[in-house]
């Protein structure tokens, strides 16, 4: 399984979380790291480390089975800096953390996509007031979710 089939996953769990300042609506996902943020609430994904398990599957000569564990930087910005009264911005974030943690656990195979093994929400980095994103200051919450995810993967060759 591949980030680039992950990240999309992600993002449509994400859009699952309801915006509790706008009632019937959700926060805004986005697929891929945009340029920069045209709305709030919106998430970004961005994959971090990860490890590879050779070690639990078959193999032969035209490739491996690969358990992979990922690390996900799933990040929801809340609200720019500068916006709103004074102390409004941290206050905003504060009901994200129930509303992502529920969504994240609703989903431990990622909307059942082939070859996931688990997602697991590992937590959050707490509210943030100097998050940068394309040059603009945003207050919001980084979340970590592992994903594990089977996959083969064929050999190399050098001809």
């Amino acid at each position: 399984m591949t980030v680039d089939l992950i990240l999309p996953k992600l993002a449509e769990i994400e859009r699952e979380v309801a915006n509790p300042f706008l009632p019937g609506d959700f926060t805004f996902a986005y697929d891929a790291a945009p340029f920069s943020i045209q709305q709030t609430p919106s998430w970004v994904n961005l994959p971090g480390p990860a490890s590879y398990d050779m070690s639990g599957g078959g193999e032969d000569e035209l490739g491996i089975e690969v358990i992979e564990t990922r690390i996900y930087n799933c990040t929801i910005y809340v609200i720019p800096a500068g916006e709103g009264a004074e102390g409004e911005a941290f206050a905003k974030c504060e009901p994200f953390f129930s509303l992502a943690r529920s969504v994240f656990l609703a989903h431990p195979s990622l909307k059942l996509t082939a070859g996931i093994v688990s997602l697991n929400p590992l937590g959050d980095d707490g509210t943030k007031g100097n998050l940068d994103y394309a040059g603009q200051i945003y207050y919001g919450i980084p979340f970590r979710v592992q994903v594990i995810a089977r996959t083969r993967d064929l050999y190399a060759t050098n001809e």
